[in-house]
């Protein structure tokens, strides 16, 4: 099943806090500080979030589906380029 961008299992907005939590996740680029890389190598920009007009646009992904059993835990979330995300589903 695909997700609502960035919603958690009962398909409501994550919280700032998670938000905040998972974007910490992605690693800082070496090349383009204060860019960040996403589980996949693409660039993405903190206050992106959401937005996918933005080349750097993220969005929150799942390591596990829910469909395959995953939820909402910290470890199951990524921050994915919002292209990224879309292309492989809920992660």
């Amino acid at each position: 099943m695909f997700m609502n961008s960035s919603t958690d299992t009962a398909l409501k907005p994550f919280d700032a806090t998670t938000i905040e939590a998972v974007w910490a996740k992605a690693n800082l680029s070496s090349d383009h500080p204060p860019l960040r890389v996403d589980h996949y190598g693409a660039l993405i920009w903190k206050e992106g979030y959401r937005n996918t007009n933005s080349r750097f646009g993220w969005e929150i992904g799942r390591r596990t589906p829910p469909a395959r059993g995953g939820g909402d835990e910290l470890d199951n979330l990524l921050p994915l380029q919002w292209e990224n995300y879309r292309r492989n589903g809920d992660s």
